[in-house]
């Protein structure tokens, strides 16, 4: 046999040759960009129009895309289409979506509830409730709950009617297990929405509900969420009450203090049902019937058939929906690389789900859950390529998922808050490997519920091995130096933050992918880009913090502070990093301003003006200068607003809401509740829904009770206003629990006059009291008489007349005054 002789290469030739792994598809098909932004301007625009208005601006988009096929049909050579065709797409897009609202619109009014609400009348009606009842405060008094229905008919001044007119429901503890699906007959007075929205009233029931409660799957389904969250949290396991909202988003058994934690360190949105958990129930089903064999069309049908169960155990809401779209999405880009085809599914996601829904344009939830969804179509993939690099491929695809997200939110989440959690990336990777564990050993407790309710306990203690580490990771990273910094608010804040999230990816991209690069020059630069998006992203970041950073002087760890404004009122409460609860402005708008420029205020979360006398009011325009003012309330025996007062409302875009007994809110982790003055028909001498009739402007005051949060323990402050001594007795007597808890915090009515009397004093028994007042005023305040029943009583007076500005810290040895001079 003959062998043919072969020269062996040279050894230097003999080098493995290094081949690249294959990048990701650049996800660069936009074409359905103008068509998805076209119906979110539609939307935004059809829902501020009446609905005879929007119904012929969909007929006019109509017709313009009918003349603009007609003109593609004649005109069929080459430039024209190209020209006319990517018109029609946005124009029909538009068309859609300004239909769906009109159509919308007219059915919500047609029935007498926008009328009936305007005339804030009685009403008897038939609510079909869309959510489940949620609780708004049970710290204070009966505990209260929000949720949304749907009018169904009912009878107005011996008139009945039948109507569709969404609204929402703030009703007590009756309401407590309503929820989807019932049919709730109740009495109480419809108001107008406060803010613009689909809601088109407020229903404040008067009388209890009448409940029908849902029968078949409805009743079922909340049978078991309610057995699953009640099983949870008899075990305490320590997790805060986290594995029922982590696993089918029920957040009403979760604590409070651990919430807030989540907020600060970026995990909120693992306290209730997001496109992560759709994602993970998604991909595990489909691995499942992937391993068992079955073709991918079977798997993927056995996937979709277990997201739509998942989608009704936590209820069907849009939000819940939305969520289920948008992780399917978003997880198929990361799963597969698909770029290409998962950015026209995103749009075409956005304009089927404004067309279903065009409120939802305006919902932040819907542009967070864009934008995270176009992270991981974006930047998802991308980055799971590099991280692939120095982790395994699944390490890296599920790590890529929190960091694609939490950079495409950012920009998002500094407008809802300018501040930024340090720890969100970091807390979001440390939690991430848990999270599908977490997700589906809750549905697989779920389904043994179900069936054999001893085999979930197994399945709900592994489920809270991993949601107490998720609680650790959020109590832990809200604790740590830094947890927040303040940022810039607004639309610059934005921009920086969008800017500073663009830095980060290039310089994560450009760093890891220096390990695939053999030549040296290559390499160089590769180190130099790299280096350069990092110092630039640092120093933006910086920048960012330092235009907020509070100036030498400037108190760190305050709650509450006294601005000294001469004679009259300004309060502030602290509700996170550059924000704060403003109660009266003083006189004097240069004073207030003054005050909070020192205290770093740049977003006044609510203003509320107990009530329209000058020494209270009239430096309102102090408070709006350079500063975001969310919301503004007031209370008064007058029928109007002062000029002055209603100009700068409606310069911001605000419109004024007049505070009573029972009204609710919270900023932050602050809560506040009204205690007075009382609505109408409450109690003899009250005056009706103008707020005339409470004997003086004084008694007109809104007194406030608000309760913060600390690292060692919590406190309430009650704001009194100028009520004077007969109303405040009553206050007392209209709330009886006041004496028996006390208040840490009491605001001297009426700068410590004497007509406002001792007696609340006495009853209340205050760790401190809070005087504003003018030094050397005319008015002789605060009057000696006050001055010595709290001497009598061990209270210290912290008063501007004496202190200045002041500032209150909460710590574990009690209540601390400083001077903002100090």
């Amino acid at each position: 046999m003959h062998f043919r002789n072969r020269r062996p290469y040279p050894a230097s030739t003999h080098r493995p040759r290094t081949v690249p792994p294959r990048e990701p598809d650049t996800p660069t098909d936009f074409r359905l960009a103008p068509a998805a932004a076209a119906a979110w301007t539609a939307a935004a625009l059809a829902t501020r129009l009446p609905a005879e208005e929007a119904a012929a601006g969909g007929a006019l988009l109509a017709g313009a895309g009918l003349t603009l096929g007609l003109l593609c049909v004649a005109y069929r050579g080459r430039a024209a289409a190209a020209l006319l065709i990517p018109l029609l797409l946005p124009l029909a897009a538009g068309c859609l979506v300004t239909l769906a609202a009109a159509g919308s619109l007219a059915r919500f009014t047609a029935g007498p509830v926008d009328e009936v609400a305007q005339a804030k009348a009685f009403v008897t009606v038939i609510l079909r409730p869309s959510s489940d009842a949620a609780p708004v405060r049970a710290d204070y008094g009966e505990a209260r709950y929000v949720l949304r229905a749907i009018v169904a008919a009912g009878s107005s001044s011996g008139r009945s009617f039948t109507a569709a007119s969404p609204v929402v429901v703030f009703g007590d503890g009756q309401w407590k297990r309503i929820g989807r699906g019932d049919t709730v007959r109740s009495m109480g007075r419809l108001r107008p929405p406060d803010r613009p929205g689909r809601e088109v009233a407020v229903f404040l029931p008067a009388a209890p509900p009448v409940v029908e409660p849902a029968r078949g799957a409805e009743d079922y389904t909340r049978d078991l969420r309610h057995e699953f969250s009640s099983r949870a949290l008899a075990r305490g396991a320590g997790d805060g009450g986290l594995l029922p909202g982590m696993a089918i988003g029920d957040r009403s058994v979760l604590d409070d203090r651990l919430g807030e934690a989540m907020k600060t360190t970026g995990l909120t949105h693992l306290t209730a049902v997001s496109g992560t958990n759709c994602s993970y129930v998604l991909a595990f089903v489909f691995l499942a019937a992937r391993a068992a064999r079955l073709p991918r069309p079977a798997a993927a049908g056995a996937a979709l058939v277990a997201l739509s169960a998942f989608v009704f155990l936590v209820r069907p809401e849009p939000s819940v929906l939305r969520a289920a779209v948008m992780g399917a999405i978003g997880i198929f880009a990361v799963l597969t690389g698909r770029g290409r085809m998962s950015l026209p599914l995103l749009f075409l996601a956005v304009i089927v789900l404004l067309a279903a829904d065009p409120w939802l344009h305006a919902s932040y939830a819907f542009l967070l859950s864009v934008s995270a969804t176009a992270g991981l179509v974006l930047i998802g993939p991308l980055l799971a390529s590099r991280f692939a690099a120095a982790l395994p491929v699944w390490a890296a695809r599920l790590l890529a998922v929190p960091v694609a997200a939490q950079l495409a939110c950012t920009p998002l989440l500094v407008m809802l808050q300018p501040s930024l959690s340090v720890y969100a990336v970091p807390a979001n990777l440390a939690a991430a490997p848990v999270v599908p564990f977490v997700t589906i050993a809750g549905m697989l407790a779920v389904a043994a519920i179900a069936v054999w309710p001893p085999a979930a306990e197994p399945l709900l203690a592994a489920g809270q091995l991993g949601s107490g580490w998720v609680a650790t990771v959020a109590r832990v990273g809200s604790v740590a130096p830094f947890a927040q910094v303040p940022w810039l608010p607004g639309v610059p804040g934005a921009v920086l933050a969008a800017v500073l999230s663009l830095l980060i990816v290039l310089g994560v991209v450009a760093a890891v992918r220096l390990r695939r690069e053999a030549r040296p020059r290559r390499a160089f630069v590769r180190y130099g880009s790299a280096a350069l998006c990092l110092v630039a992203g640092c120093a933006l970041g910086a920048a960012g913090v330092v235009l907020l950073e509070p100036r030498a002087g400037r108190p760190a760890g305050w709650v509450v502070a006294g601005c000294d404004v001469g004679q009259g009122d300004a309060f502030v409460v602290h509700t996170g990093p550059g924000r704060a609860l403003v109660i009266d402005a003083g006189p004097d708008p240069g004073a207030v301003d003054e005050c909070l420029s020192d205290l770093a205020v740049t977003v006044v979360d609510l203003l509320v003006v107990s009530h329209l006398h000058e020494d209270h009011y009239g430096g309102a325009a102090g408070v709006f200068e350079g500063r975001q003012v969310k919301e503004l309330r007031y209370s008064s025996g007058e029928p109007t607003l002062p000029r002055g007062l209603s100009s700068l409302a409606r310069a911001a875009g605000l419109e004024p809401a007049r505070i009573a007994a029972g009204d609710v809110g919270q900023a932050g982790g602050v809560k506040w509740e009204a205690l007075w003055p009382p609505g109408p028909r409450t109690g003899p001498g009250s005056g009706p829904s103008t707020g005339a009739g409470y004997g003086s402007e004084n008694d007109a005051s809104a007194v406030l009770l608000v309760e913060i949060p600390g690292p060692a323990r919590q406190a309430t402050v009650l704001f009194t206003g100028d009520i004077e001594q007969e109303a405040s007795q009553r206050l007392l007597s209209g709330h009886p629990e006041l004496a028996l808890t006390g208040v840490d915090i009491l605001k001297v009515a009426h700068h410590g006059a004497r007509n406002g009397g001792t007696a609340i004093i006495d009853a209340l028994q205050p760790g401190l009291a809070l005087i504003s007042s003018g030094e050397g005023n005319d008015y002789g305040h605060p009057h000696p008489q006050v001055v010595a029943d709290l001497r009598r009583q061990s209270v210290y007076a912290a008063r501007t007349d004496q202190l200045g500005t002041f500032t209150v810290s909460l710590g574990a040895d009690g209540l601390e005054v400083r001077p903002l001079a100090d």
